[in-house]
């Protein structure tokens, strides 16, 4: 895989106060920053900082995330963007006390939705990756950057194939934190093809 130069990238909702070079990013959050789309709370927010570059092809993209949460819902991770009503972010965000959750969020037509899985607040590293094949997603994450395991399969139609892949973080409440991005790594699709028939694991290789 190739590394990303994160200063070839460019800012959506820049953040007020990040530091860049040609390995890493670091972004601290302001408070009251978020993704999210009329479901439950009704309202629209899409104020969070994105680092973004745009892609056609087939692809994967992984990057390592390191984070310390100081309040509910504070979240880091990786996103594909079609557009303001159209978008997945993948992402590390904090539950409670002694929680942290591995969450995806896909906005569709307008309306998310979120789905997520309980991880120790003790972990403070995770690797996310996203692989696309023929309009469709693969979600997957890792503590050692090696192993992945599947979080989400998904579908999310492009105007004209053409979408944004990238990193965030943000703080929807009274709170501000530091993540830091690094490793951030291109490829080819290392999500195979499926095959009729065949009897499979939903996971991409191993790299």
């Amino acid at each position: 895989m190739a590394r990303i130069n994160p200063l070839m990238m460019r800012w959506m909702n820049d953040p007020e106060r990040f530091i860049i070079n040609e390995k890493e990013i670091i972004i601290e959050t302001s408070p009251y920053t978020s993704l999210w789309s009329r479901t439950y709370f009704k309202n629209v927010t899409f104020n969070a900082p994105i680092l973004i570059f745009p892609v056609e092809e087939n692809f994967t993209f992984s990057a390592k995330v390191n984070f310390s949460f100081n309040e509910v819902d504070d979240q880091a991770g990786i996103l594909v963007h079609a557009n303001s009503d159209n978008y997945l972010k993948a992402c590390v965000q904090c539950y409670d006390n002694s929680t942290n959750l591995l969450s995806t969020t896909l906005t569709s037509h307008g309306y998310s939705d979120i789905a997520s899985r309980e991880i120790g607040n003790f972990i403070q590293i995770v690797y996310l990756r996203l692989s696309h094949r023929d309009g469709d997603f693969l979600i997957e994450n890792s503590f050692d950057g090696i192993h992945y395991k599947h979080m989400r399969m998904f579908h999310l139609k492009m105007r004209e194939g053409h979408f944004n892949v990238g990193i965030y973080a943000c703080s929807p409440y009274n709170s501000s934190f530091d993540a830091k991005f690094s490793n951030l790594e291109f490829s080819e699709c290392l999500w195979d093809k499926y095959k009729e028939g065949e009897v499979r694991l939903w996971n991409s290789k191993i790299d």
